[in-house]
């Protein structure tokens, strides 16, 4: 018979290697769920669930008795629509921004578009309709026109994130140029590219490259006000963090060197899958990554650290077969 859990001494987990985080977030017993955010949302949602709606989610938790709230990984999608298939470990997916919570903007003159588009795509049904990506998307492009781009936040936001940002805008604007083919179809100009080219697209895209910063600088206060509010709650938010990354991602363009571009990740035969499978991502070069002193991956737990409490790594798993296998070929 299990001993009541006010019986149950945990401070040894104290003691151990982890023990400042589990100093961070207290030796208790929780219980907790765990959702993808598309799948949950409420009647002010727009085709899909949305940031804000996760306070829903907190408040039904704290009813419930449950103290960590798991979120599916919440990366911008890639073209598959993939969760764990992502074009950037960092940058957060669009379709999930409120349009109706957004900062620093005067929405009065887009309240009957964004209506429009809420009737358009109301949430609900077996499957979630993916253009209301784009739907918002031009509709954000709409609103970034008419929006003051001098707010102290959005500045500050794009001087602390440009060792990411730069590239994830650089990465769609080009995607955009190159009509959408994957990056190893393109140029050689843009797939391998130079300061001169990176300065002309400077130059002439400057609204499609600040537009990037502005709407990922918008899903920024979103999910950070979500944090406060849990955090305010008493609830945990673990974010789930896919282990690898897209081949066709903003990460793999601009970091070739991180990763092996002839391998394919996968996984050995097992009694699910008798002839193993083939990923696609590319496995990282953990030797070039401990060359940068690990920045890239510190880089994204650093960012992260501004929404989660703590971290799912998908898959855990991979991350010591790699770290075996480092070990034997050391």
């Amino acid at each position: 018979m299990l001993k009541k859990d006010k019986e149950i001494n945990y401070d040894w987990l104290l003691k151990t290697r982890t023990g400042d985080k589990w100093n961070k977030l207290g030796v208790q017993r929780r219980a907790g769920v765990c959702v993808p955010l598309f799948s949950v949302y409420s009647d002010k949602s727009i085709g899909t669930g949305e940031i804000p709606d996760i306070r829903l989610l907190i408040d039904w938790c704290r009813l419930a008795g449950l103290s960590v709230l798991q979120l599916l990984p919440l990366n911008e999608l890639g073209y598959d629509f993939s969760p764990y298939n992502s074009i950037s470990t960092f940058a957060l997916e669009p379709m999930y921004l409120s349009l109706s919570k957004l900062v620093d903007v005067e929405l009065k003159p887009f309240s009957k578009a964004i209506s429009d588009l809420s009737a358009k795509y109301s949430p609900g049904g077996d499957r979630i309709n993916p253009e209301v990506k784009n739907a918002k998307i031009e509709m954000l492009r709409k609103i970034f026109y008419d929006a003051s781009r001098n707010s102290l936040s959005f500045l500050k936001f794009k001087e602390t994130n440009m060792h990411w940002l730069r590239y994830y805008a650089l990465f769609r604007v080009i995607a955009d140029i190159n009509k959408g083919k994957e990056w190893m179809e393109w140029d050689v100009m843009d797939k391998y590219l130079s300061p001169s080219r990176i300065q002309k697209i400077t130059e002439t895209r400057s609204d499609e490259l600040e537009f990037c910063y502005w709407v990922q600088w918008q899903l920024f206060e979103q999910l950070r006000d979500v944090s406060a509010y849990a955090k305010k709650k008493g609830v945990l938010i673990m974010g789930d963090l896919p282990f690898l990354v897209s081949r066709n991602s903003a990460d793999v363009w601009a970091y070739k060197n991180y990763f092996k571009l002839h391998l394919s990740s996968g996984a050995p035969p097992d009694m699910y899958f008798a002839k193993g499978q083939k990923w696609g991502m590319p496995p990282y070069d953990w030797g070039n990554i401990r060359a940068d002193h690990y920045s890239y991956i510190r880089s994204r737990l650093k960012y992260a650290e501004n929404f989660y409490d703590m971290y799912r790594i998908d898959h855990f798993v991979g991350l010591f077969r790699f770290g075996q296998l480092m070990l034997m070929l050391h």
